[in-house]
């Protein structure tokens, strides 16, 4: 495989489910989501970021691409959002092209995949699904973001309609609940299908959000 992964394998080759995480994290991440998943008869693909993000004296975590860092010194980082993700970030574009590569080996083997991610791991999948919603089944966004804005709008002029999960939590500190809700108004807007969760919490994945979750994948496996 072109990128590291952890394979969670199912019993229905025909379907498999790839899950992008967020910053600093690592494949090893989200894979443990995989035992809730019972709804879902497919394979699940965690693969791991492209960057090494250095997250203490002994963890490197991995990303899909760097975080400006004018954005991690400023006070006010959360209220200028708009200025920080209005272009495609520096590296989005060759980990795209990476994680491209790694879908094209996933699709050889199983032919209906849902792509979704955590953070900064949905902000790539999003820009993937949108530009080429024939190749996905569904969209998973956990704690997503509005990252080049007027990039998505141009590939949502085909308004194909991809089936779309959505959860944020009203407190989140890092990505503020504000730009979620932008984000699923602009999907809104193009024809999309949304399925919005908003939940009270942070930065996360709680317990009742994987349940939803679940319910969704079921869904979109039995149709």
């Amino acid at each position: 495989m072109s990128l590291e992964h952890i394979h969670v394998e199912g019993s229905d080759n025909d379907w498999a489910f790839i899950v992008l995480h967020g910053y600093g994290a690592s494949m090893n991440d989200l894979a443990p989501l995989s035992q809730f998943f019972t709804q879902f008869k497919g394979h699940t693909y965690y693969p791991d970021g492209v960057l090494e993000i250095p997250m203490g004296p002994f963890y490197v975590g991995k990303a899909w691409f760097q975080i400006d860092p004018a954005r991690l010194q400023d006070p006010n980082a959360n209220d200028n959002l708009d200025k920080y993700f209005a272009n495609v970030p520096d590296g989005f574009l060759e980990a795209r092209e990476k994680i491209t590569s790694y879908i094209d080996e996933i699709k050889k083997k199983h032919k209906n995949v849902i792509i979704g991610g955590f953070s900064q791991g949905s902000m790539m999948a999003i820009d993937l699904a949108l530009e080429n919603p024939n190749d996905y089944k569904a969209l998973v966004l956990l704690s997503s973001s509005l990252v080049a804005p007027e990039r998505l709008k141009g590939f949502l002029k085909s308004k194909t309609p991809i089936k779309t999960f959505q959860s944020h939590g009203t407190g989140d500190p890092i990505l503020p609940f504000k730009r979620a809700e932008l984000l699923r108004d602009m999907l809104n807007n193009h024809g999309q299908s949304i399925e919005f969760h908003p939940f009270h919490g942070a930065h996360e994945i709680p317990m009742p959000i994987i349940e939803e979750l679940n319910s969704f994948l079921g869904n979109v496996y039995a149709n």
